[in-house]
């Protein structure tokens, strides 16, 4: 090595001029370097494309050494010898890089030295060339066209082209300038080379200039858009962004940024350079700006893998805000280098699902659910996305589903998740429908196969891996089984029908993910582009209303002008204003006092300490305001006694004894009321209190108790428990409800003896300590379709509860209130009380004249509103003309009678209304010809107020209301003769509906239908509405009007039953319209009273007896 070293000392520039030429022999195996490399480390006293002979002896020296380190204080950062390595190497340390110079590499920058030039080469053994670039044409900046907001910062890179072709970045060489400074300043010092600072709204010109020519780019900084909504809106116009994508205008602190809508993604993704720098604050809170964490987060969504950190921010989308929602400030890629959201002028992302979508995300839990966090909640949406024209987005109502008829929309149940660890803030729903799909191969319809609806994804059907196999996908080749131009067939699922997709897919538009493999809930992506033509409506039931569940609901966009009406129907005259009560959030569970003038109910409106806050409403005050009452956490499922004095309800504020406790509250001291002994460590949740306020009924999952959950009743007279032998079981308790005294509790249960795994409503007799047996039926209490939060009228004359038997498939989305008569424990049906959508929670006030629960129904304010039903309202309040008055609107003849409409094929009859009558009488000369076919006999019939019609014996199809019968034997008679024995002109009249089912020997000779025997579906109740003043109306299988009002108002007597077939009992017993009548004949004060006989009530007598 001494000798080595002092060769070279003595002769090294000879040597290495003689041997300059023969390096390429040392160069076989050489690494690949970037097109972006800068000097050569060799090159630095200046760096200026040269090596000089000071820098090559530097070489040498590091050569001779054996070895070289990192050294800040040397002249070109490294020194001889061995020591520091943790910096890069040098650029003439290549190939091996040891930290040693070789021979070989020595001679290559000596190569350098002799060609008085080199350049960057990335095909280079070292990533350089000897010699200098030809001459310079032309200087390029990128980006050529860069937008900002203000406090930005944006690196600009100049790149020089060669005569050659060749290119190289002189970024650092380069003379930078701005021309306008005022917009946006170009860095030109040795650390600021390129850097374009934006300063304020406007355009600059960035300039750089190398060795005599000049490039420029255009720097645009935006004007930061501030607040955009009044904080009242609740629909959105959306702008569109790309192919068939919509970007909806959301406040993040103090700037508005336009948002990709993505319904396959569950958080907010916004560029970090696209926020202005006005409007965040670094790891301090703020209450108007971003405050931005040292967190990192990464998402990948639509195939874009996203990073950069966890941020907290004020957001608003109209009237729905979240304080300190956690959001993702995108950093890589930025806002102009983005593969799907730069080209759509998207700032971000705004995800609109509650579960995990196709985004994933290692961090997912720390980034907030938008439509979760948002006060209030989202729980109802609606998106209108036609292909042209004006988008829309609505939160909390469904502007255009709302109006339209039922029969044009399509339902379906959404996938919902429940999870056991955290049941209430954890168990959502989302836009995903049931669907099933076909191939020439086969089938994929295993019962539980869901297809997300994505805005995100353009045209394409993406099937999951064992989907795409069921209908002939081989995913070791990669091909399928089927021809290429076959068209395979998806059918969404609905509740009662389905929704085939056109066109159909073939092949070339399907792709393949393994969803199932995934994590994710669902086995099919649907495009926007092939759900387009319908309007999509969405609805969320949360845990503590009865869910997780949820709807989907979709309008075909033809049918629109045919299904969407102007506007609603206003509520009839049974339901009474609640003026200043309800708001665009969701509104539930009310309570009142025994007048129903005080109501306290829950609510997630804005304004409120916590998600759900507890109201108190008064009639002719409205909200009443209770600064100590609510707390920063969930305050919910209020009960207020019937004087009106005391608010129980549950909460899982801090300070209590576990996760939920119940409080009592003071309504006039406004103050807490201590409750020793009640709570636990465990959950105690949904509270009763009874009328006077010494009782409180609620569940609780103690570990002392017998099952999941249990009832409990607290006495606070003596702050101990009412024993409640044979109530609790090993199954679930819940949701307690007490009578006006606390004698009576009912409670939903899923227990051993619950159908169909519960829930069911149970009765319990506090004061005897035992279980009350309620009947089980389609017309009772207990079905095997979801019965609870139930209510005890005053005096226990009905119990009332939600139940999904309307319409199971759909369950949530359509429960309703029954109520049951407990006399018989028979179901009455209300008159319009309930609706198409949500009817839930019924609570009856003190005095019995009112019912209170919440509904979903189109027409509200928000979600969920609060209604009082009147519940006598039929008899104090005259029936406004259009309102609900029977199932069948009947029409007034010039007699002063009433003609029922019925169908003989596609022919409408007016048919007299007679309930004395025992057959279908058509009149010959009033009946077309065609629907009634001869049968050829006489008939001879009686009528009720005397006489004897005499016909001929027929057969007509005949479709009443709901009721149907085909081949029914009829009467065909001359309505002069009808008219001459009955003394009616019959104007109007085509023939006679007889709806009397006795039958005595001699009332028809010849062979006639009994009409209400045969006609199906059979009906138990019928209502007439014989109304001379306003609109009459006949109800078969119902009774609207009478089931709403209370049993002490209505006048009942006993109908004697009658069997005509002592071997067919069942199918031949019946009764009639008729009345036990006592007479009393009465003169001055002296009355005689006659015997007992029966009168039939007829609908055509009019004044006679």
């Amino acid at each position: 090595m001494k000798n080595r070293r002092f060769f070279i000392k003595q002769a090294s520039v000879f040597v290495l001029l003689a041997v300059a030429g023969f390096l390429c022999v040392f160069s076989a195996s050489a690494p690949v370097f970037a097109e972006n490399r800068t000097y050569h480390s060799a090159d630095y006293k200046p760096a200026d494309w040269e090596i000089g002979l000071t820098e090559l002896l530097r070489t040498i020296q590091l050569y001779n050494s054996g070895a070289y380190h990192c050294d800040s204080a040397g002249e070109d950062g490294y020194g001889p010898g061995t020591g520091n390595q943790s910096c890069g190497k040098h650029d003439s340390d290549y190939n091996p890089q040891n930290w040693q110079i070789e021979l070989k590499e020595l001679l290559r920058i000596t190569q350098f030295y002799n060609a008085s030039g080199y350049h960057v080469d990335p095909t280079g053994e070292d990533g350089f060339a000897p010699g200098s670039m030809e001459n310079p044409v032309s200087l390029a900046l990128s980006p050529e066209n860069a937008p900002a907001v203000p406090g930005h910062i944006k690196q600009f890179k100049a790149e020089v082209v060669y005569e050659n072709g060749s290119t190289q970045d002189v970024t650092a060489d380069a003379e930078w300038s701005s021309s306008n400074t005022a917009v946006a300043a170009a860095g030109n010092e040795t650390d600021t080379k390129g850097l374009a600072t934006a300063a304020a709204p406007g355009t600059a010109v960035i300039s750089a200039s190398y060795k005599g020519i000049t490039g420029s780019a255009t720097f645009t900084v935006d004007e930061v858009e501030s607040s955009v909504y009044k904080g009242t809106e609740t629909t959105f116009d959306l702008k569109r962004g790309g192919a068939d994508q919509f970007l909806l205008p959301v406040e993040i602190g103090n700037q508005t940024l336009n948002l990709l809508v993505d319904t396959g993604s569950n958080a907010l993704l916004v560029f970090d350079d696209r926020i202005a720098r006005t409007n965040t604050t670094v790891r301090k809170k703020s209450e108007q700006t971003v405050t931005v964490t040292e967190t990192k987060v990464s998402t990948s969504v639509f195939n874009t893998v996203r990073s950069g950190l966890l941020a907290t921010a004020p957001v608003r989308i109209g009237a729905y805000f979240a304080s300190e929602m956690r959001i993702m400030l995108i950093q890589n890629p930025d806002s102009q280098s983005d593969a799907f959201l730069t080209a759509k002028g998207a700032d971000g992302i705004i995800g609109i699902r509650r579960t995990e979508g196709i985004a994933q995300s290692k961090e997912s839990g720390l980034l907030d659910m938008p439509l979760a966090v948002f006060s209030p909640s989202v729980s109802t949406f609606e998106l209108d996305l036609p292909l042209s024209g004006d988008a829309s987005l609505c939160f909390g109502s469904k502007p255009v589903l709302d109006l339209a008829d039922p029969q044009y929309v399509f339902r379906a149940k959404t996938f919902s998740v429940k999870d056991p660890a955290n049941p209430v803030s954890a168990s959502y729903s989302d836009l995903q429908v049931p669907f099933r799909a076909k191939s020439s191969f086969g089938s994929a319809d295993t019962g539980n196969l869901d297809i997300l609806l994505d805005t995100g994804s353009v045209s394409k059907l993406v099937l999951d891996t064992e989907v795409a196999k069921s209908l002939g996908y081989n995913p070791e080749t990669e091909t399928w089984a089927i021809p290429e131009d076959e068209e395979i067939e998806l059918n969404l699922v609905g509740s009662g029908e389905t929704i085939t997709l056109y066109p159909k897919f073939r092949v070339s538009e399907i792709s393949v993910a393994p969803y199932s493999k995934m994590g994710v809930e669902f086995e099919a992506v649907l495009g926007i582009y092939r759900w387009q033509e319908y309007i999509v409506g969405f609805d969320f039931v949360d845990y503590q209303d009865g869910g997780p569940d949820g709807t989907v609901s979709l309008l075909r966009r033809l049918d629109k002008k045919d299904a969407v009406s102007e506007s609603l129907p206003e509520l009839s005259a049974a339901f009474v204003p609640l003026a200043g009560l309800n708001s665009f959030g969701d509104d539930r569970f009310p309570s009142s006092d025994a007048s129903g003038n005080t109501v306290v109910f829950e609510s997630d409106r804005p304004g409120g300490k916590g998600g759900w806050d507890i109201y108190v409403w008064q009639k002719d005050t409205g909200i009443l305001n209770l600064r100590n009452l609510n707390s920063i956490a969930d305050d919910s499922y209020p009960r207020i006694s019937a004087d009106g004095r005391y608010i129980v309800f549950h909460s899982d504020r801090k300070g209590g004894e576990g996760d939920y406790d119940v409080y009592l509250y003071d309504l006039v001291q406004k103050s807490f009321v201590s409750l020793p002994g009640l709570n636990t460590s465990f959950l105690e949740r949904n509270p009763w209190i009874s009328a006077d306020g010494s009782r409180i009924a609620f569940r609780s999952e103690r570990e002392d108790g017998k099952g999941g959950s249990d009832i409990y009743l607290y006495d606070r007279n003596t702050q101990n428990y009412v024993s409640l032998p044979k109530l609790n079981t090993s199954g679930d308790e819940s949701l307690p409800c007490l009578n006006e005294d606390g004698s009576l509790l009912s409670f939903t249960g899923r227990r051993a003896d619950s159908l169909n795994g519960g829930p069911d409503v149970y009765l319990y007799d506090v004061k005897k300590g035992g279980m009350i047996s309620l009947p089980k039926g389609m017309g009772s209490v207990n079905t095997a379709y979801r019965e609870q939060f139930s209510a005890i009228y005053p005096g226990a004359m009905f119990i009332a509860f939600q139940t999904e038997r309307a319409n199971p498939v759909m369950g949530l989305y359509d429960r309703d209130i029954m109520l049951i008569y407990m006399a018989s424990m028979n179901a009455v049906r209300m008159s319009g009380l309930n609706s198409d959508a949500d009817d839930a929670a019924p609570f009856f006030s003190g005095d019995g004249n009112f019912m209170f629960f919440h509904s979903r129904r189109p027409g509200g304010k928000g979600g969920s509103d609060i209604y009082m039903y009147r519940m006598g309202a039929v008899q104090e309040t005259p029936v406004p003309a259009g309102s609900e008055t029977g199932d069948i609107k009947l029409t007034e003849t010039a007699d002063g009678l009433f003609t029922v409409p019925a169908a003989s094929g596609s022919t409408t009859l007016n048919l007299l209304v007679e309930t004395g009558l025992s057959a279908v009488v058509l009149f010959e000369d009033k009946v077309p010809s065609g629907i009634v076919i001869s049968t050829g006999g006489d008939l001879s019939l009686k009528l009720p107020g005397g006489g004897v019609l005499n016909g001929k014996a027929a057969t007509a199809d005949m479709t009443v209301g709901s009721l149907k019968a085909q081949g029914m034997r009829v009467v065909l008679a001359k309505s002069s003769e009808y008219a001459a024995l009955t003394g009616l002109s019959l104007s109007g009249a085509d023939g006679v509906f007889g709806m009397y089912r006795k039958r005595s020997e001699g009332d028809v000779t010849g062979t006639a239908d009994i009409p209400l025997a045969v006609l199906q579906p059979e009906i138990s109740m019928a209502e007439f509405n014989f109304d001379p003043d306003g609109i009459a109306g006949l109800s078969l299988g119902t009774m609207p009007i009478i089931a709403g009002v209370p049993a002490n108002r209505l006048f009942n007597t006993h109908v004697q039953g009658r069997i005509t077939d002592l071997n067919n009992a069942e199918g031949t017993a019946f009764t009639d319209l008729e009345i036990a009548v006592t007479p009393v004949a009465i003169k001055g004060e002296d009355y005689i009273v006659g015997a007992e006989c029966v009168f039939l009530l007829s609908s055509t007598l009019k004044n006679r007896i």
